[in-house]
């Protein structure tokens, strides 16, 4: 993922954890883009933040940030629910992307990531893999 960090951090409260992050990449890099923190808890639980420019930030299920997301942001609100399969994610996320996209999605230029249960960024042949399913 084009910028993507793994930072470990330990609070006991998860919404200060989360204003932590914020302010750390704040400190970090004087100021916060739009960004998707995940919150692992100890006990299994997977939680999306949302963040904006200004450092606010709201949890999610999904979300879409960056050029064309309000199209694809829509989209991803109509077709998630939290049941679909990692497979069906894939195809959703991608065929979301490849609409709001203004080149064609290869894996030259599209990264693909599973965070849970652990973190593995997609190799370009599982990319592929992926995009030869839409």
């Amino acid at each position: 993922m084009h910028g993507a960090a793994q930072i470990r951090y330990e609070k006991p409260s998860e919404r200060s954890t989360i204003a932590n992050l914020a302010n750390m990449i704040i400190g970090q890099t004087g100021s916060i883009e739009s960004s998707l923190i995940l919150y692992h808890d100890r006990g299994g639980s997977d939680t999306i933040y949302y963040t904006d420019p200004s450092g606010t930030f709201w949890q999610c299920n999904a979300k879409a940030i960056g050029s064309g997301s309000e199209g694809a942001d829509s989209s991803l609100q109509e077709q998630f629910n939290k049941d679909l399969s990692l497979k069906e994610a894939e195809k959703i996320a991608l065929s979301i992307l490849k609409q709001v996209m203004e080149e064609k999605v290869t894996p030259n230029n599209v990264d693909i990531a599973r965070v849970s249960p652990t973190y593995h960024l997609y190799s370009p042949s599982e990319v592929e893999d992926v995009i030869s399913r839409l």
